[in-house]
């Protein structure tokens, strides 16, 4: 971790959240300096805060008070109020080994003047196999480009890189190369997984962008519904998505034409775009499960085709299979957290008992029912 200010860097990690939080460089001796987050406005789907990556530009060290050569990062997740700090005891310490080889375990980022290339987002370069434009998964062989700053005129030395775990990363080929953008494709050699690719420009590399390379035929990476519980709900009322590849955020719509083409905020398509519930509510997306409101205003009636976009990668569920039939009636009661969600069976007597938080249970019920999915 050195670089010249200025530079854009990766910073990886868990938890950072999907809102966008802050960046810091310093320590509570020099005091903190927000970071710019990178904006990649030209890029159709992508974003430079992840949950597990977020791109910044390195602060001039200048605006510390007196001679700073290096500082630690602090990241914080506006969601949780959580902070971490690249040199703490929490979790390891980033290491890294300079040009002159000398290896840094202390987790602190060092201000130098070299100046390299930023990337900030790597994405599908057109439609392909249904593969859409701008989606940020694709199998070996995919058209790619690279959005980012610094790349100037290819020299003969200079490429765009696949890092696959080996002693030397594998060169893709090279299309088109311009100060912003670079036209490529994944190499065949690369096995599915989360490769970081750089930018190599007079001899510097760029920081990392994970590419999520996919299998050939994309199961591991597009939305699959395989359940979807009430299939009969009422407006007012939640429906719980089962599947797979949901990822951690995205897009659920409903629309009456099957393989509508849905996409978020999109008023002109004939879809509705569900929300999920909010607080008290938690966890309400998971890879593995979604849960939604149709909301109490939904003025339409019988079959709808349901899709799932990914907000990560761009993909979406087929939208041709999955239906539900919202039907007049009264709103049903609505799930959307149990707290605890395991335990044993019978709970001992001195436990607190279940928290259920949702909607619509109607004061004096006292039915609880609860199946394994074998009846």
């Amino acid at each position: 971790m050195d670089g010249a200010p200025g530079n854009w860097i990766t910073i990886r990690g868990y938890y950072f959240g999907n809102e966008e939080g802050t960046v810091e460089f310093g320590s509570e001796a020099q005091g903190w300096l927000p970071a710019n987050i990178v904006e990649c406005s030209t890029v159709l789907t992508g974003d430079s805060w992840n949950n597990t990556y977020v791109i910044v530009e390195v602060p001039d060290n200048a605006d510390f008070t007196g001679t700073v050569t290096s500082s630690s990062i602090r990241i914080t997740n506006v969601e949780s109020e959580q902070q971490d700090t690249s040199s703490d005891t929490f979790g390891p310490k980033p290491a890294y080994k300079n040009a002159e080889g000398t290896v840094f375990e202390d987790g602190l980022f060092r201000f130098t003047d070299i100046v390299r290339p930023g990337l900030c987002a790597v994405v599908v370069n057109g439609a392909q196999s249904g593969v859409p434009d701008g989606a940020l998964a694709g199998p070996p062989g995919v058209n790619i480009r690279a959005h980012g700053t610094g790349f100037g005129t290819r020299g003969g030395e200079d490429a765009l890189t696949f890092d696959v775990g080996g002693a030397s990363p594998l060169s893709s080929s090279v299309f088109g190369w311009e100060e912003r953008l670079i036209y490529s494709n994944v190499p065949l050699a690369v096995a599915p997984g989360n490769p970081l690719v750089h930018v190599v420009k007079n001899g510097q590399n760029s920081n990392g962008i994970p590419f999520r390379v996919s299998r050939p035929d994309l199961s591991d990476v597009k939305p699959l519904i395989t359940d979807i519980d009430p299939a009969d709900p009422t407006p007012g009322s939640f429906v719980t998505i089962y599947g797979a590849h949901f990822g951690q955020a995205g897009y659920v719509y409903v629309s009456p034409n099957a393989g509508a083409n849905c996409s978020h905020n999109n008023e002109s398509d004939t879809c509705t775009e569900l929300s999920v519930p909010p607080a008290p509510c938690q966890n309400t997306w998971t890879d593995t499960q979604i849960i939604v409101d149709i909301p109490d205003q939904f003025s339409g009636r019988g079959k709808y085709y349901v899709t799932i976009e990914r907000a990560d990668n761009g993909f979406s569920s087929d939208g041709t299979i999955d239906t539900i039939s919202v039907e007049n009636g009264e709103p049903k009661p609505s799930i959307c957290q149990l707290d605890p969600n395991q335990g044993p069976a019978i709970l001992p007597n001195e436990h607190p008992g279940l928290l259920f938080s949702g909607k619509n249970f109607m004061r004096g019920a006292t039915h609880l029912y609860f199946w394994n999915g074998s009846g």
